[in-house]
């Protein structure tokens, strides 16, 4: 076995082509290139790169960089992706997760959470609520979103549920200027609907007060600083108790976030402006109405006003028997991503959505399977956070090599399970050059309009450029 693994002859699968994925196929070819054979991973779209092509906002294009270090992997000798390769049959998959563990000697799952967490109250399934899962994924082309049903012309007002990043890069979303949008790689399709809607309020909603919010400093100067928007803030929600300003004043970005706060705090009558957001805090959603004017369209939310109770930074949600109804025609619900188990023997934690596992990486109860990112730890953190927890799991992978817990029984067997099962998917999978084809075109495209790039939105055609085959569409 030790000279197995002096051979490199491990071949590993990761199954999500995210961060989380390529962050993952970095550390392990650092920690442990010398005993592998191949890196293979699979993805289920015809694009790689998850959230970072489908998940940040348009007008954040610094935030992309990282896609220079997931191609430097993709260029690694060892390495290879597979897009347009789902797994678990039982999801729609073309490959069971056993067949990957009989090829490969270490399966990896980092595939992210894809589902969106529902608010189970009444009045979710009316017209205009939507998740912001689905609203980001449409305006950033992702291909699972574009028939979005939002009737644009009724929106004049939005309520956002959630006061995190993705809160605010929707409230952004929907109120910048066409101009502001168009040097980015916004669809052409999204920015000509969110051009076309009348809206000029939009409330952002937060069950606990400003000190819990989860939003970045960096976010709401962003807000606060967008053409023709004027950002409030009560000044009700921010007046401080000594406990919470001597809160306040222990951390530096608490200090420059409410000051921050307190400077967009005010009561008084709006400027002539065209557009306005509204930051309220203490308001947690207990119904959805329908407009009476249009049935089966969103016509308000109902909130029930909330207290704390506890010290400050381990405070939680106390309702009262105050309520409040704001008059809304959409609804976009930015809370927690829910992930899934993709085959039945992965043991899943219902409660926190994500799969169990020893803290570092190992799921629980499965030899030479491990975990990785939001799957693992739910949807939470930055760039930063999924890049140190890909190392921990790579570390965890490179140690049970070294321990001979991934060995090389039966090696000639996978390898040979290996060869089979990539013959199979040949056909239909995309790998990473062709996926370059793609992005080339869809740079081409955003060319001809002014853009970085135009986002192929459709599987069909995204396949047909990949595999040479497509006409200009």
């Amino acid at each position: 076995m030790a000279a197995a693994f002096r051979q490199g002859r491990t071949n590993v699968a990761i199954v999500g082509g995210g961060p989380s994925g390529f962050y993952l196929a970095q550390y392990l070819l650092k920690a442990a290139g010398a005993t592998l054979a191949r890196v293979d991973m699979f993805e289920r779209l015809p694009a790689p790169f998850g959230l970072v092509r489908y998940g940040v906002a348009p007008d954040h294009p610094e935030v992309k960089n990282c896609i220079s270090q997931f191609e430097t992997v993709a260029k690694h000798p060892s390495f290879s992706f597979f897009g347009n390769t789902p797994i678990g049959k039982s999801h729609g998959g073309t490959v069971e997760l056993s067949e990957l563990q009989s090829a490969y000697d270490a399966v990896v799952l980092a595939y992210g959470t894809s589902l969106e967490q529902r608010l189970n109250i009444p009045g979710e399934g009316l017209r205009n609520v939507v998740s912001a899962r689905e609203f980001v994924g449409w305006y950033n082309g992702h291909p699972d979103h574009q028939n979005l049903a939002i009737d644009w012309q009724s929106v004049d007002t939005a309520a956002i549920i959630g006061v995190g990043n993705v809160a605010l890069d929707c409230a952004r979303m929907l109120l910048a200027t066409p101009d502001y949008l168009k040097n980015t790689d916004i669809t052409e399709t999204s920015r000509n609907m969110l051009a076309s809607a009348a809206t000029t309020n939009v409330i952002v909603l937060g069950r606990r007060g400003p000190l819990e919010a989860a939003f970045t400093i960096k976010e709401l100067r962003e807000l606060s600083k967008l053409e023709d928007v004027t950002t409030r803030v009560s000044p009700g929600d921010i007046s401080f108790s000594q406990e919470e300003e001597r809160y306040v004043s222990s951390t530096r970005r608490l200090t420059r976030m409410m000051r921050l706060l307190q400077s967009l705090a005010s009561d008084s009558e709006i400027p002539s402006v065209r557009k306005i957001c509204n930051i309220r805090f203490f308001l947690s959603p207990i119904k959805i109405l329908e407009d009476k004017e249009k049935p089966g369209n969103v016509g308000s939310i109902v909130c029930r006003v909330m207290s704390l109770d506890g010290r400050p930074g381990h405070r939680t949600a106390v309702p009262t028997n105050a309520t409040i109804e704001i008059p809304t025609n959409l609804v976009i619900k930015s809370i927690r991503y829910k992930g899934v188990a993709l085959d039945s023997t992965i043991p899943f934690d219902n409660r926190r959505n994500t799969i169990q596992h020893d803290g570092v990486g190992r799921i629980a109860g499965m030899q030479r399977v491990y975990c990785s990112g939001w799957i693992k730890n739910g949807p939470e953190g930055t760039i930063a956070t999924t890049m140190m927890d890909a190392n921990n799991t790579a570390l965890a992978i490179a140690s049970d090599l070294k321990q001979h817990v991934i060995g090389a029984q039966d090696a000639q067997d996978r390898s040979d399970l290996r060869r089979i099962l990539l013959q199979r998917i040949g056909e239909t999978a995309v790998n990473f050059k062709q996926w370059k084809s793609l992005e080339s075109y869809e740079k081409e495209k955003g060319i001809e309009l002014g853009k970085p790039a135009e986002k192929c939105t459709n599987i069909q055609q995204m396949l047909s450029v990949c595999h040479g085959t497509t006409a200009d569409t």
